[in-house]
C-alpha cells in the first residue's frame, strides 16, 4: 500500500461554462402558439391548423434540444420539464385533430376553404 499515490489523480470540472438549464423559452413559445391554436377553433380551423402544426414543430425542436443539454455534466434537472412538455405535446396533437375534424366538416357541408 505504501506505492499509492495521489499525484496521479487528475480532476476535472467543467465549471467554467456554468449551469445548463433546459430551454425554457422553448416551452414558452410552444405554450403561447397552442393557446393561440386553441383559441383559433372558435373562429378559423384554417389558420388553426396551421399554427397547431408550428406549435407542434416548436415542441419537438424543444425536445430536441432539451436532450442535447441533457447530456452535459453541468445540467440542471428539473423534474416536470419534461413531464410538462410531453403533456403539452400531446394538447397539441388533440387541438390539431379538433382542427382536422371541424375542417372535415366544413368540407362535407359544402363549405371551402376559399
Amino acid at each position: 500500500m505504501s506505492e499509492w499515490t495521489t499525484t496521479d489523480l487528475a480532476f476535472q470540472s467543467d465549471l467554467g461554462r456554468g449551469l445548463v438549464k433546459p430551454p425554457f423559452i422553448g416551452l414558452i413559445a410552444t405554450v403561447f402558439l397552442g393557446l393561440v391554436s386553441l383559441a383559433s377553433i372558435f373562429f378559423s380551423s384554417e389558420i388553426g391548423y396551421v399554427i397547431a402544426v408550428f406549435a407542434s414543430l416548436a415542441g419537438g425542436f424543444t425536445s430536441l434540444q432539451n436532450q442535447k443539454r441533457s447530456g452535459n455534466s453541468n445540467y440542471v434537472l428539473h423534474p416536470t420539464f419534461n413531464l410538462g412538455l410531453r403533456l403539452l405535446r400531446y394538447a397539441i396533437l388533440a387541438i390539431a385533430l379538433v382542427h382536422i375534424a371541424r375542417l372535415a366538416i366544413a368540407a362535407a357541408n359544402g363549405i371551402g376553404m376559399f
